[in-house]
């Protein structure tokens, strides 16, 4: 677990130490205790707040440390290839972000069950994750700038609503409410270890495949 955490530092610097670690996940946490405590946590506010999370926080933010580090033309890569233990390093840096942000969502969800008695809104988190997931596979393999990045984020945020209503409608209109909940939950606990296992090993595999590139042009 120490040598996860040293190889995610490498890639995050210093402001991003304070503020998306500690700061930003604090404010949303905040947030969603102050929704919790006003009655105001509603299916529409989780939509809303976690179309912000996705756009403001995991996105741009991924674009910030790991931006286009999939892209063929980018030399993100690079100073990864001059060290024995760069592939490892990306490895365990990958599993870093992936068990944080893995944290971030489940911590609130877990706290939004024991507060509410619902599984609705871990169900609501483990869907975001997945969603983020999803867009994190697609943009670490371009590197457009900025505004792309927020152009791809606000798309991601409306597949996450689409999603999660969905979810929602089915649940609602079904029999056996809680049944449907509780597998819906388990099916998205296996989707988001599967997808995060998945960015492990294909970052990993650009790595490698990124070596031979230049001989092949």
């Amino acid at each position: 677990m120490k040598k996860i955490w040293k190889s995610y530092g490498v890639f995050t610097p210093t402001a991003y130490k304070i503020f998306g670690l500690a700061v930003i996940p604090c404010i949303i946490l905040g947030l969603i205790e102050l929704f919790v405590y006003a009655n105001l946590f509603s299916a529409g506010i989780s939509v809303i707040l976690f179309f912000v999370y996705v756009v403001w926080y995991e996105v741009l933010v991924d674009y910030w440390i790991f931006g286009g580090i999939c892209e063929k033309s980018t030399r993100s890569m690079e100073y990864l290839k001059t060290s024995l233990r760069g592939e490892s390093t990306l490895a365990a840096g990958m599993t870093g972000d992936c068990i944080r942000r893995g944290v971030y969502m489940l911590v609130p969800g877990f706290l939004l069950l024991v507060q509410k008695g619902s599984w609705r809104y871990l169900l609501a988190l483990l869907i975001a994750e997945f969603v983020i997931c999803l867009t994190l596979v697609i943009i670490r393999h371009w590197n457009y700038g900025v505004m792309m990045q927020l152009a791809i984020g606000g798309v991601s945020g409306i597949i996450y609503a689409i999603l999660y209503g969905s979810c929602s409608y089915l649940m609602d209109c079904a029999g056996k409410r809680d049944l449907i909940l509780k597998i819906m939950v388990v099916i998205f606990v296996i989707a988001n270890v599967i997808i995060n296992v998945f960015i492990v090993k294909h970052t990993v595999k650009c790595l490698r495949g990124s070596y031979y590139e230049k001989e092949n042009k």
